[in-house]
């Protein structure tokens, strides 16, 4: 009998504290264990193998969140700026590469879940230009960056 009256204060405790932090436990579970973590250096054998640019092992982030995470060199950058990598419900869904040199700005997006992933804008003043993959690649190729 003594164990079920100990039993029952925890129980409500425990009940209480899931009422107050209702929306807010999403956010204190991925505080504590971030899935972004998995996307990181580490996934950079399958980013290497469909052609996204790896993460860098000297890039930081201290972000927390559970749908974004944003990756950025530790001092100056040559050219690559930022990496920001999109997660839903614990699954990559898409990342975009930020790389910026004296002229042009460039932004490379791949998105996992659809059938054209690839979408590539390159910035030269006020005028925006699509590129294709291969157009990309012989940019990044003339910055050095491949």
């Amino acid at each position: 009998m003594m164990k079920s009256k100990k039993l029952v204060p925890l129980g409500l405790i425990f009940i209480v504290l899931l009422f107050f932090l209702n929306g807010k436990l999403r956010q204190v579970w991925y505080d504590w264990f971030p899935v972004g973590n998995e996307y990181g250096q580490a996934f950079n054998e399958t980013r290497n193998s469909i052609g996204v640019l790896e993460l860098p092992d000297d890039w930081t982030t201290s972000d927390n969140a559970y749908e974004f995470k944003t990756w950025r060199p530790e001092g100056a950058s040559n050219i690559r700026t930022m990496k920001t990598v999109r997660i839903e419900n614990d699954t990559i869904v898409a990342e975009i590469d930020y790389l910026k040199n004296d002229i042009y700005t460039m932004q490379i997006k791949y998105s996992y879940l659809i059938d054209t992933p690839w979408e590539i804008k390159i910035q030269y003043e006020d005028n925006d230009l699509s590129l294709s993959k291969s157009q990309a690649d012989s940019v990044l190729a003339v910055w050095g960056v491949r």
